[in-house]
């Protein structure tokens, strides 16, 4: 229990006083120094809020004119919420908005609102599994003007595979140049993710509309053994023997090979059957990847 460090007030003091906490434990008074709480903030959130800081430092430089520019430029220019429906923001609040997003994708953000066209949409968004990632994939139209264009991804997941994917929810997971798709996004939860793609004009920070594509994934944990058995010597080919790993098994074909699919990963041994064949080694101790494949080599087999 904290020591007692100054005087109650009463004998039922609670709460902060300056620097002393009054309070209770297991029904024993007690007094103690506040020691104010530490809350970590996460990289990501603190880069965006650095970039909202400078933002905001920015507007505060631009002149009456600069100030009018953004003030009609978010009259003509009314936002999308995160369920798609159109809303009126404020001249500041477009310019934190084209700033933030100009800087984020590395261009030089503007002092007067942008005149160019928006950006166009995706043509498509498509989602699929890839082994234990999500791939996306993405067309786009010519752009209106010459500028720098990047893609948003937005993410949102996982849900169960009867909800819904969540705009409201999506974070961003990536920035990725145009010309990058396809793109992977490795996961460790089964369930279903919704996934958000919109074009940036890296010059301006004015966005486009933007696609959904869903995936239900499933986490896979298993891999795929392959090896080869022949015979000491001669070299040649052992076929029909069975061969285990992980509780799996499969039997060597006519040139020896045997593939052990959905063998559990972590470490595992394979072992030819020792029936008929000694074989060197007698083993493998292995370490299988999930939805990788794991080379074991050569088994030498002699007759017993």
């Amino acid at each position: 229990m904290a020591k007692v460090i100054g005087p109650l007030h009463s004998t039922e003091a609670r709460g902060r006083v300056n620097s002393l906490v009054y309070g209770t434990w297991r029904g024993i008074r007690f007094v103690r120094t506040y020691i104010a709480p530490e809350f970590g903030t996460p990289d990501p959130r603190a880069a965006q809020k650095a970039l909202v800081a400078a933002a905001n430092a920015a507007w505060m430089l631009l002149s009456a004119a600069q100030q009018a520019s953004w003030h009609k430029y978010a009259q003509t220019h009314p936002r999308i919420d995160w369920s798609g429906v159109p809303y009126r923001t404020s001249g500041y609040n477009a310019f934190i908005s084209c700033h933030t997003i100009c800087a984020r994708a590395g261009g030089t953000p503007l002092s007067i609102a942008p005149s160019t066209a928006l950006p166009f949409a995706l043509s498509s968004l498509s989602s699929s599994q890839s082994g234990n990632n999500i791939r996306l994939s993405w067309t786009y139209p010519t752009q209106p003007t010459a500028h720098t264009y990047v893609v948003y991804l937005f993410r949102s997941g996982p849900w169960s595979l009867g909800k819904q994917p969540d705009r409201h929810w999506a974070s961003v997971k990536a920035i990725e140049g145009i010309a990058t798709s396809p793109y992977d996004d490795p996961l460790t939860v089964s369930g279903r993710y919704g996934y958000w793609g919109r074009v940036v004009d890296a010059t301006t920070g004015e966005v486009s509309t933007e696609l959904l594509t869903q995936t239900d994934f499933t986490l896979i944990t298993t891999g795929t053994v392959i090896g080869h058995l022949q015979e000491v010597g001669s070299h040649l080919p052992i076929p029909g023997i069975n061969v285990t790993c992980g509780g799996k098994s499969a039997n060597s074909n006519a040139q020896g090979n045997f593939t052990i699919l959905l063998v559990p990963a972590g470490a595992q041994t394979v072992t030819p059957s020792p029936l008929v064949w000694t074989w060197t080694p007698t083993h493998k101790d292995i370490v299988v990847v999930a939805t990788q494949t794991y080379d074991s080599g050569t088994f030498e087999g002699g007759p017993e």
